[in-house]
Formats: structure tokens, sequence, C-alpha cells
């Protein structure tokens, strides 16, 4: 019974130190993100891409007509 018990939590408590080392661990997610957030040219290429699927998205013309009314 002990064998069965601790074959079961030995791997959810390694999961457990795994999300909380790896998944949460925020700041270090931050560190490797904030260059890349201040490069201009990622910049430029993310306002592009949401340029594009908000433009594929909405109809430009519909919601004009629908504010002048």
């Amino acid at each position: 019974m002990l064998v069965t018990l601790t074959c079961i939590l030995v791997p959810v408590s390694l999961i457990t130190v795994w999300v909380h080392d790896i998944v949460l661990d925020t700041d270090r997610y931050g560190s490797r993100v904030s260059p890349l957030a201040s490069d201009p040219a990622i910049e430029a290429a993310a306002v592009r891409r949401i340029s594009e699927t908000a433009d594929a998205k909405v109809d430009g013309a519909q919601v004009t007509s629908d504010i002048a009314a």
C-alpha cells in the first residue's frame, strides 16, 4: 500500500515543483522578454500583424456607416 501511494505521490509532487519553479516564475519570463519588447523591429512586426488581423476581422466600411448613422 505504501509503495502504491509513493508511486502516485512522487510524480504529483514533481509536477507541482516544476509548475512552481518554471511556469509560475514571472520574473524570469519578464527578464527574458523585455529586451524583445523594446526592439523596434519586433514592435513593428507585432503592430503589422495585429493590424492585418484586425482588418481581416472588422469591416471598416460597415463600422464607418454605423458610426455615421
